[in-house]
């Protein structure tokens, strides 16, 4: 289930956020069904030039999905994940880029969701991914840390993917910028790394405390 809260006393409000998620679920559904139905025979090399699949998917992902409860952004990656396990599994597309781009990860987040019986499945697995994803996080500038468990190991994997970080900075424009352009620049790189190395004490903190937990248990 979703894990995003309402106020116990807003009868009316839980209707209506029940009712986004049924929206919601109904598109998501829709664009996980048109994907596995379409012939994804596509041109992935010219000479000695390759085309990455995942970016060539999220590229073929509708840029806007009319979603009222789940985040957008979320979405668009594991539609895009599903796009790229489509692409490399076609035996009709070029072999040695489906050779060079497959791995372990190709797909892990297009498997969160699967339509059985014309039911998706996975909903609770989209809101974990926004809600905990480090690197949504930081590029938000939250100033608390969400992370998550699980037993289930494709969601462990999903979420694994999303703990990367980095920190950046507007491109310094070489001739153009002004001193106080590139000082300004380099500030807010500067900015990033702090905040970066901040989400990082927080994730080790966390993980020290599991740890901690974890041995203080009695299995036995």
């Amino acid at each position: 289930m979703p894990i995003r809260s309402f106020g116990a006393s807003s009868f009316a409000e839980g209707r209506a956020v029940l009712s986004d998620i049924v929206h919601d679920e109904s598109v998501i559904a829709g664009a996980v069904s048109a994907i596995k139905g379409k012939d994804w025979t596509v041109a992935l090399r010219d000479g000695s030039r390759m085309t990455m699949p995942l970016p060539l998917s999220y590229r073929l992902v509708p840029q806007e999905l009319k979603l009222k409860y789940f985040d957008l952004t979320c979405v668009r990656a594991i539609l895009a994940s599903l796009i790229e396990r489509r692409i490399l599994e076609n035996r009709q597309n070029d072999a040695h880029v489906r050779r060079t781009f497959r791995n372990k990860d190709v797909g892990v987040l297009g498997s969160l969701n699967r339509l059985k019986k014309g039911v998706l499945q996975g909903l609770g697995d989209i809101e974990l991914l926004a809600a905990c994803s480090i690197n949504r996080q930081f590029q938000q500038r939250q100033d608390h840390t969400c992370t998550a468990l699980s037993f289930d190991e494709t969601l462990n994997r999903a979420l694994a993917l999303h703990r990367s970080r980095m920190a950046t900075h507007e491109p310094i424009q070489m001739g153009d910028d002004s001193s106080e352009e590139i000082r300004r620049k380099f500030a807010e790189l500067s900015d990033g790394i702090a905040h970066l190395n901040k989400v990082a004490e927080r994730q080790d903190a966390f993980g020290h405390r599991v740890a901690q937990f974890i041995e203080a248990q009695d299995w036995g």
